[in-house]
């Protein structure tokens, strides 16, 4: 369960304030109100089943539970996703075990350990005997004096991109690693307020005040890093409209000025298709979740470099 931060609820004396009285010998106290805590889970099963038609089965939990604890699985979007399902539906160890992934992943202590494996199945009745690993052996044919040669071991996989763009040669400041974290998050609930500390070292780290807010000042300074910048969080205004727009025509004339080197329009371009997705959506202190943040992402990204193959072939 967690604790109520004391601090926002006016310290102490608020707390208790906030606990039920106690009643007196025979007497009713009347049913206890739903804590955050509860009325979050509750909001939470309902954006759940709404997607999936329903509760889900314990199969579908055990596989999202699989899939986020096999060593490979290090996007912590796609880590909290998996969370916030078998939180609610899994069990206790399970959800556990992912949170202290997540938070290993996230300070980088993180080290690849064996696969999660299901409950074995029943042994089988025949034991069967396989013979043991190694390189492949060449079979010589019954025609020939001299036996095939073997086949050479695949090449490395190399790391995906996502990997690569976040190393630290690459992402000196952790721009690029925060803008990802940021907008994976946002189809899940909650958004607007997570990952505050992680803001909150990269603002120090770029020379920004350190409040953990992301507002329009740390887009406008992401931006000089990343294309495809996460939805505003915070605003400083209270016209949201006005708000808006001035965050949109700031990025666009910042994607103005990238345009006049040609090769970074493609950042420009992104810079541009951000402006147009971002219309305030976390303006509400209970911002909706974002539907499939990814495939934006991807549709953005598709949609220019169709736009930069096209003006090739022209």
């Amino acid at each position: 369960m967690k604790l109520l931060p004391l601090i926002l609820v006016g310290g102490i004396g608020a707390l208790v304030w906030l606990l039920p009285k106690k009643a007196k010998a025979g007497e009713y106290a009347g049913p206890l109100e739903p804590t955050d805590e509860e009325e979050e889970d509750a909001a939470d099963r309902q954006t759940w089943e709404g997607s999936l038609g329903g509760p889900p089965s314990d199969s579908q939990v055990q596989a999202m539970y699989q899939a986020a604890m096999a060593p490979g699985m290090t996007d912590v979007g796609q880590l909290r996703y998996a969370y916030s399902l078998v939180n609610l539906y899994g069990t206790p160890e399970q959800a556990g075990a992912i949170a202290a992934k997540i938070e290993s992943v996230e300070s980088g202590d993180y080290m690849p350990g064996p696969s999660v494996s299901p409950t074995p199945a029943p042994a089988p009745t025949e034991v069967i005997v396989a013979p043991p690993a190694g390189p492949p052996v060449a079979v010589p044919d019954d025609d020939d004096d001299e036996a095939s040669p073997a086949l050479p071991p695949a090449p490395p996989t190399p790391p995906p991109l996502e990997e690569t763009e976040t190393q630290p040669e690459m992402d000196p400041n952790g721009t690029v690693r925060l803008a990802r974290l940021l907008l994976n998050r946002e189809g899940e609930p909650r958004w607007k307020s997570a990952h505050q500390a992680q803001v909150k070292t990269w603002q120090g780290v770029v020379g920004l005040t350190t409040d953990g807010k992301f507002g329009p000042l740390s887009a406008l300074e992401m931006a000089e890093e990343v294309g495809v910048l996460p939805l505003i969080r915070y605003w400083s205004g209270w016209n949201k409209s006005d708000e808006v727009q001035k965050y949109r025509d700031r990025l666009r004339a910042f994607a103005s000025e990238l345009e006049m080197d040609p090769n970074k329009r493609a950042h420009a371009m992104a810079l541009r298709a951000s402006a147009d997705r971002e219309k305030g959506q976390g303006w509400p202190a209970n911002a909706k979740v974002q539907a499939v943040p990814v495939a934006d992402q991807q549709a953005i990204l598709d949609s220019i470099q169709a736009t930069l193959e096209a003006e090739e072939g022209a």
